[in-house]
């Protein structure tokens, strides 16, 4: 096991090259070979836990359209040999809409489900914006990576505040005039997000 981490490009390699073990794999996923949607639809699918009838209510499709496309997807990758391997360094730009995609459609469906019992699922938001974090990590000066960053933290941070706002009504008579000081001072902080996106510099 030491031998191969030491040979692993992705241990020792330069600081551009994906270390996250799910933001890898992601880019691992969305391999040029695939068409664009179907590298977006096998990375939601296999990698951030979508059912099948979730990832087709987000790509807006049929279920029976996207379990054909998924199943294209799998053939192609055998009749083409495609390797299940990290990308190097250099193959990361061919690549990197896909992976933008997949972090923005996670974060929509965890934002605003298109099924389910509960309107918001924390879990894919909060796991989309971490993704977005390294992404931009990753690629500092890509502008889609700056501009999709600071999308969902200004969103996640409504959805916060919202959550808050919610749960402080839940079960409760007083009306929302009547909310908490600490639920009403919840609210996002653009500031700190746009320093975060590298849009501003820290006064």
């Amino acid at each position: 096991m030491t031998d191969t981490a030491q040979g692993d490009p992705l241990v020792d390699g330069p600081p551009q090259v994906v270390r996250d073990d799910q933001l890898r794999l992601v880019f691992t996923c969305c391999h040029p070979a695939l068409a664009p949607a179907a590298r977006v639809a096998v990375a939601l699918r296999v990698l951030c836990g979508l059912s099948t009838a979730e990832v087709a209510r987000v790509l807006l499709v049929s279920e029976a359209t996207m379990t054909r496309r998924l199943s294209r997807a799998r053939q192609k990758i055998g009749r083409a040999a495609v390797p299940c391997r990290v990308p190097a360094g250099h193959e990361l730009p061919e690549r990197h809409d896909a992976v933008t995609a997949v972090v923005y459609l996670l974060f929509n469906e965890g934002y605003s489900a298109t099924g389910g019992v509960d309107p918001i699922r924390p879990g894919l938001v909060d796991g989309a914006v971490r993704l977005a974090r390294l992404l931009r990590e990753l690629t500092p000066d890509e502008p889609t990576t700056i501009g999709l960053l600071a999308l969902l933290l200004q969103n996640g941070g409504q959805r916060e505040h919202l959550r808050a706002r919610l749960a402080a009504l839940d079960g409760a008579t007083a009306g929302p005039a009547d909310l908490p000081a600490e639920v009403a001072v919840d609210r996002p902080r653009p500031a700190g997000n746009r320093r975060e996106c590298g849009l501003d510099s820290p006064g």
